[in-house]
């Protein structure tokens, strides 16, 4: 063989051996969850766990079988579920025990919230009201809960698998019978009584006293840690605090908003809120950032804005739905789930800084902006990784002037591209993983934020956005018949849309009707009330979460707690009274009155508990004003209506802005559009009316002012 031949072969071999090392290794288990589209199930569909999809195969398979299910719900950006995976899903022994004594089913609640809720319950009767995810539960083939709970370390649920196997393979009876009973007392304890009267007004009252007796005055926020920005708090407490003329009450709305926007709960660098804070102080957080957090505080800052006049609150809205857009809309248009609390395995990593990093990335008067503003240690300022920061506001602008020696204009200046350039070198970290689904309700939100803020702020590119993500809506998630469904990832939409589903693309499409008077989006808002009604309320009135006739689904509730996000019956009640007075159908308001009254009770019992719920009821009690401001395209009169319309806090108030056009056009589907026109010169016309009483139409803002 020749030298040459020879040089040929080595480099052949040495090529060979490049590729065959570069070759992604093959997993070494693979379960059904690799056919799924959950970005959740499919973190799971490598694990030694014989993962199966929730559906009526799996639980064929435990019939089949003779064994019990475990049922594990959780979610992609869920840390917990992450650490129980990592400790004992991919643990072979465990696994090998699951395999043998029962059927495993994996079940990404995002995609079918009615079915956690139905089984968060039975998590909470097992654990004395307490719950949370991994939500972990033991189930009869029947698909009945007998034990459940949240995290297990592994030692635990080894000893907890095992012992559960042993029972059902001596005293499955007994355990057939604890199901029975806890599927008993979850009916018995989602029955309602009617009551002959809506609830009622001074319960309003009651909440918003309650929420201020529990105001942290020191740090902002309602109560001890762990601190959520439950923002239906903020938003009952703004309302009252108008309605009552109580500027205290504004004030603790308003510093505890501010509080929060301070704090590490914000990130400060990227923008946008993460999940919640884990301290009273609102330093350090659970690090996940969700989509809906972000549409739902964007709206409480904005609130508070235009009710305070406080142009901070406003630049936070800004700020967080800017975020939005960029980190959270994907190029359908449609916005994603949501950010992982983890990165390389490591919670909270991606967010905090040593001084050696900010200083690496900064030049000497960045660095000393940032540095005077957050106050970041040597040490650090969080246990978990010493050495590094939590970036918090520690002072004011005017204090960062102060002491660095720039004034107000370049301290703002100097932090804007500090700011750019601490992004950009944390865009090279490894960064938490994004969940890429597109849920109907929670673009929803992000469309009614969007919308809102658009029309109040003068914002184009706002409006833009929410547009783009209603377009995905209306021709991803809606099926050949016209149902709304819940999910869309890769091309495949599925799942039927539950009430908060109905409820939120509903708000949205209202909300960009508000905003830009085309019809369309009116007619989908009614058409999901519509749906509303058919599709999901009950012979007593209930507005349950789940759509009628949903055969997996033991117990249709309805759902009223107002937690981090407003309950579906909250957010389907205040769609079906602005469509009500939208349309002049009285269907929409009847049906309302009689959820009202099926919910008497729980508001009752804990007022405390329904802060949005109540807005709804304030809603009903007083009525809802009216706004219609008609005026051709670029009037610069009917600009100033608008203007002087979207500068204010209208929390009651249905706003249409429209042209004579989009007003006749409009007239069938909206009533309250008849007989509204230009003047007799053709100028703009605001029309104001509450409760079937008018005020005198007008063009001039201030007469309008003085009507609002």
């Amino acid at each position: 063989m020749t030298s040459k031949s020879l040089s040929i072969l080595l480099v052949l071999a040495v090529i060979s051996a490049s590729s065959t090392a570069q070759e992604p290794e093959k997993p070494r288990h693979t379960n059904a969850l690799i056919h799924s589209k959950s970005p959740y199930l499919l973190q799971h569909a490598h694990n030694p766990v014989d993962w199966h999809p929730w559906g009526d195969a799996a639980f064929a398979e435990a019939k089949r079988r003779g064994v019990p299910v475990f049922l594990s719900i959780g979610y992609s950006t869920c840390h917990w579920c992450h650490v129980m995976e990592r400790e004992s899903f991919e643990n072979e022994e465990i696994a090998s025990f699951l395999n043998e004594h029962f059927v495993c089913i994996k079940l990404d609640r995002e995609e079918r919230p009615d079915v956690d809720a139905m089984y968060m319950r039975a998590v909470q009767a097992f654990n004395q009201g307490r719950g949370g995810w991994p939500a972990s539960l033991f189930l009869t083939p029947e698909r009945k809960p007998f034990f459940g709970g949240t995290y297990f370390p592994p030692k635990a649920f080894k000893a907890l698998t095992a012992q559960v196997a042993e029972i059902w393979k001596n005293r499955r009876s007994d355990l057939e019978a604890d199901g029975d009973r806890l599927v008993a007392f979850l009916r018995k304890t989602a029955m309602r009584e009617t009551a002959k009267d809506l609830p009622p007004a001074n319960l309003v009252t009651q909440a918003a006293e309650g929420y201020f007796g529990l105001w942290d005055k020191e740090r902002g926020g309602f109560g001890g840690a762990p601190k959520f920005p439950r923002t239906s708090v903020h938003e009952l407490l703004l309302r009252f605090a108008r309605d009552e003329n109580r500027k205290d009450v504004l004030e603790a709305a308003t510093s505890s908003l501010l509080a929060m926007s301070r704090g590490g709960i914000r990130d400060q660098i990227g923008g946008g809120f993460h999940r919640y804070s884990t301290d009273a102080n609102w330093l350090v957080p659970h690090f996940e950032k969700m989509l809906y957090d972000q549409a739902l505080v964007a709206s409480s800052y904005l609130d508070a804005g235009l009710a305070s006049g406080d142009t901070a609150l406003i630049d936070v809205a800004r700020d967080t739905l800017d975020a939005m857009i960029r980190d959270f809309q994907g190029p359908e248009g449609g916005f994603f789930v949501g950010y992982d609390a983890d990165a390389a395995g490591k919670e909270g990593l991606f967010y905090v800084w040593s001084i050696k990093e900010l200083k690496s990335a900064l030049d000497k008067d960045e660095y000393a902006v940032v540095a005077s503003r957050f106050g970041p240690t040597e040490t650090g300022n969080w246990s978990e990784y010493p050495g590094r920061n939590i970036l918090a506001v520690q002072r004011s602008w005017e204090a960062v002037a102060k002491e660095t020696g720039f004034d107000i204009a370049k301290v703002r200046r100097v932090w804007a591209a500090a700011r750019e350039k601490l992004r950009a070198a944390r865009s090279l970290r490894t960064p938490p993983a994004l969940d890429d689904k597109v849920l109907s309700a929670w673009n929803g939100m992000a469309i009614e934020a969007l919308a809102r803020a658009g029309r109040s702020l003068d914002s184009p590119r706002y409006l833009a956005a929410a547009r783009r993500a209603m377009q995905v809506i209306r021709e991803k998630l809606v099926d050949g018949d016209g149902n709304l469904l819940r999910r869309y990832r890769d091309g495949d939409a599925r799942f039927p849309a539950t009430l908060a589903d109905e409820a939120w693309a509903g708000r949205g499409a209202l909300e960009l009707y508000q905003a830009t008077g085309e019809v369309g989006f009116a007619a989908f808002a009614v058409a999901r009330a519509s749906a509303i009604l058919a599709g999901h309320r009950d012979k007593a009135g209930d507005l349950l979460d789940a759509r009628k006739g949903t055969e997996d689904v033991l117990i249709n509730i309805m759902d009223a707690y107002d937690g981090a996000r407003p309950a579906p019956v909250s957010a389907a009640l205040h769609l079906l009274l602005r469509v009500a007075d939208l349309t002049g159908e009285k269907r929409f308001a009847e049906a309302a009155d009689q959820a009202l009254r099926r919910l008497a009770g729980d508001l009752t019992e804990s007022p405390l508990n329904h802060p949005a719920l109540l807005q709804v009821l304030a809603d009903r009690r007083g009525g809802l004003t009216e706004v219609v401001v008609i005026a051709q395209p670029d009037d610069p009169h009917g600009a100033a209506l608008r203007r002087e319309v979207n500068r204010r806090y209208l929390p009651d108030a249905l706003v249409l802005f429209v042209t004579p056009q989009q007003a006749r056009s409009a007239e069938k589907l909206i009533p309250l559009l008849e007989s509204r026109g230009l003047g007799a010169a053709g100028e703009a016309r605001a029309y104001v009316c509450r409760g079937g009483v008018c005020k005198l139409p007008t063009s001039d803002p201030k007469v309008l002012a003085g009507q609002l």
